[in-house]
């Protein structure tokens, strides 16, 4: 297994084991939306809320912290897409841990097969899509 399916295979674990057994965090998660693309646009807000340093987040440091006017997760329709734009550059592994995350939340919170595919956008930024 090469180093980003391992890195796949952990987010999708690390979803699992925190959602297992009607966890708070599942029932949390749950609540960010009743379909796969009403959970990521629900998320693509609180991740705004959090980096701007409401509810006790935006440590310094942060992706997307407090006073950048760059985007850090930002959620679009494309036709029969959805297109997740995730700015990693600060801790780039988030980036290669995420479609294995979504992939088990779309399974598990809404029963969805998804095909989630990481493309490097641009190397030196960390851009992921």
């Amino acid at each position: 297994m090469d180093g980003n399916q391992f890195l796949r295979e952990v987010g999708s674990t690390l979803v699992a084991q925190a959602c297992g057994g009607g966890s708070r965090l599942e029932r949390a998660m749950r609540c960010l939306g009743g379909n796969l693309l009403d959970f990521l646009t629900t998320l693509d807000g609180v991740h705004d809320v959090l980096r701007q340093g409401g509810a006790g987040g935006g440590a310094p440091g942060d992706v997307g912290e407090a006073g950048s006017d760059e985007p850090a997760f930002v959620c679009a329709r494309l036709g029969n897409r959805v297109a997740l734009t995730f700015n990693c550059s600060r801790r780039p592994v988030a980036g290669k841990l995420l479609p294995g995350a979504l992939s088990c939340v779309a399974d598990r919170l809404y029963g969805t097969p998804a095909d989630i595919r990481l493309e490097e956008e641009d190397p030196i930024e960390g851009r992921f899509k």
